[in-house]
């Protein structure tokens, strides 16, 4: 018709993606735009096991110019190094044979990630993560939790937290925590926090550890024991605790868990005053506190508003 060839019904049915039911090819039929029909491109094996495998950002030499900050060292099994940016890593490539290093003068105010490499995943394009802080190097995390896990291994999993998600999320001062975490104080760090951390980090680190998925659920376990406990105290440590056990199973597909969770933070953050008090109010609670005090506070605070908002 019109010159056109009229598709056959073997390249027509390969045109549109396979429905789960009627109702569904009818939404595409009558909806084209807000149900497009997209042709099924099959994930090779290779593709899914890299598909949650983490990519390095690498900020552009314009930024990483602006600030001088303390240079890390890198771990042994890493080409990578980092500088401080306000206590946070900034990613820079070492590597000498890196050809993206001539593209940065051409894009000084983008990021960039590297691009897909064909090395396989056990070789050094995923390598173990450094420490985004030197303190973690003197972490003891027995004194935090029951679970069985070695120091180092501890160590990398709260610095890929706090290297990736906690710029996002940021439900609690890191500086504070991994000061109290280290020296083995209890203000600004508790086993809680400690164990619902590791439970969201290790969910990361399957990327890196597949092995790193039972230690999530025991860490899961741990948190959840932990929480009975602690659960009836209105304390900030707490508050920022059910915000990342809320996350936690959000990652893990609990979801009948992650608004029981998130409550239980708003909760305890109403009760604190950290919101949905007027503000003259909120002022005069903020200045009976310390300025570390203040400081915890006011992360935890954002934290949780961001994530129930």
């Amino acid at each position: 018709m019109n010159g056109v060839a009229r598709p056959s019904e073997h390249d027509a049915g390969r045109a549109i993606r396979s429905t789960q039911s009627p109702l569904e090819f009818e939404l595409m039929v009558k909806n084209p735009v807000a149900y497009p029909a997209l042709r099924h491109v099959p994930l090779t094996t290779l593709e899914r096991d890299g598909l949650l495998r983490p990519s390095r950002l690498r900020r552009s030499k314009s930024v990483d110019y602006q600030y001088n900050g303390l240079r890390q060292h890198p771990s042994p099994n890493s080409k990578s190094t980092a500088k401080l940016m306000d206590g946070l890593p900034i990613y820079e490539n070492d590597d000498e044979d890196d050809d993206d290093d001539d593209d940065d003068d051409n894009n000084n105010d983008m990021f960039h990630l590297d691009a897909p490499s064909s090395r396989t995943s056990d070789e050094s394009r995923y390598p173990v993560p450094f420490l985004c802080d030197e303190r973690l190097r003197d972490l003891k995390i027995s004194y935090w939790t029951d679970v069985s896990v070695t120091d180092d291994y501890a160590a990398r999993v709260i610095s890929l937290y706090l290297v990736t998600d906690h710029p996002l999320l940021g439900v609690f001062d890191p500086h504070l925590f991994i000061s109290d975490l280290v020296g083995q104080r209890q203000t600004y760090c508790s086993r809680l926090l400690v164990n619902a951390l590791m439970y969201w980090g290790c969910q990361m680190y399957t990327a890196i550890d597949h092995d790193a998925v039972h230690l999530a659920e025991s860490f899961c376990k741990e948190a959840e024991r932990l929480w009975v406990l602690e659960k009836n105290n209105t304390t900030i440590l707490n508050a920022a605790s059910a915000q990342l056990l809320s996350l936690a199973y959000l990652g893990h597909g609990k979801d009948h868990y992650v608004l029981k969770y998130l409550a239980a933070a708003l909760q305890i953050g109403t009760r604190m005053s950290l919101f949905g008090i007027e503000t003259t109010k909120a002022l005069e609670e903020m200045e009976r506190l310390s300025p570390q005090t203040r400081r915890a506070n006011s992360y935890t605070a954002w934290g949780i508003f961001n994530w129930g908002v």
